[in-house]
């Protein structure tokens, strides 16, 4: 509409200049909701890809990717001393290995289980992570990368 239409529905009457009043507000709100929606954008993305974000998110990968290590290292120790017992008693049966070795044979396969479990949920989290749009640069650093995903035991 152009302003001689506004102009003559100001000049209308009460009706015509609500109408304007009306269409100006409406404008205005229309205007201010758009301008609106850029600054929770511009919020958003200060909030997931700023400095403390990324400082934070590359931390996180840091973390999980030292823990994941240290579990798989505690999974390769276990793995060792349950092979080095296989081999100690090579062809004779469990049964007639003597009682606290076996009980200790056994306790180690238990515990392998749950720390094999620990870190799969632990390299779940971190795959998982890796994938989602707001972290996946930070398995390209120069120089001090974190890995972008580890593989399931």
């Amino acid at each position: 509409m152009s302003w001689d239409k506004h102009e003559e529905k100001l000049k209308s009457g009460f009706r015509g200049t609500l109408f304007v009043v009306v269409a100006g507000v409406a404008s205005i709100s229309a205007i201010g909701y758009v301008l609106s929606g850029i600054g929770e954008t511009a919020q958003v993305a200060k909030e997931e890809f700023g400095a403390r974000a990324s400082l934070k998110k590359y931390e996180w990968f840091k973390d999980a990717a030292a823990s994941i290590a240290k579990q798989k290292a505690n999974v390769t120790e276990y793995q060792a001393r349950i092979e080095s017992f296989e081999s100690d008693y090579e062809g004779v049966k469990k049964s007639e290995w003597p009682k606290d070795e076996r009980a200790e044979y056994n306790q180690l396969k238990s515990e392998l289980i749950g720390i094999k479990q620990i870190y799969n949920d632990t390299v779940a989290e971190y795959n998982a992570q890796s994938t989602k749009l707001n972290w996946s640069m930070y398995d390209q650093t120069n120089g001090d990368a974190v890995p972008k995903s580890f593989e399931i035991l």
